[in-house]
């Protein structure tokens, strides 16, 4: 019985100090995001996500003049979902959001419906 305990003492520890990834953040901000976005949030239904990716500054060139692109530390990622839409037929739609540096916050629907990348379960 003192082991049983001490197992279970343990355990609940292990859990409590788990510390979620960047991947975790990014996905649950992503979710929140879609959830928030839809008619019906309860038909939502992840299906996969892309690699995160980490935007750096640059600098596009349009008709010979420069437009500086900062992006302040945000992320990318593409997510595939299903969900119900107005008239309760389930579509699968792809996303590419954009996240706060401090993957918090997500902002998308760039792409689409239909689109194909390449995805991380």
């Amino acid at each position: 019985m003192k082991y049983l305990f001490l197992i279970a003492v343990i355990g609940m520890f292990a859990i409590a100090c788990h510390k979620p990834t960047k991947e975790d953040r990014a996905h649950a901000a992503v979710a929140q995001a879609v959830k928030d976005s839809l008619k019906d949030p309860d038909s939502y239904e992840s299906v996969s996500f892309s690699q995160l990716l980490k935007l750096k500054d640059t600098v596009k060139i349009v008709d010979g003049q420069s437009y500086p692109q900062e992006y302040h530390g945000e992320y990318e990622i593409a997510h595939t979902y299903r969900s119900k839409n107005a008239y309760g037929g389930t579509i699968t739609k792809s996303d590419v959001f954009h996240l706060d540096s401090g993957l918090t916050t997500a902002k998308g629907g760039y792409l689409g419906q239909h689109i194909k990348f390449s995805t991380q379960n």
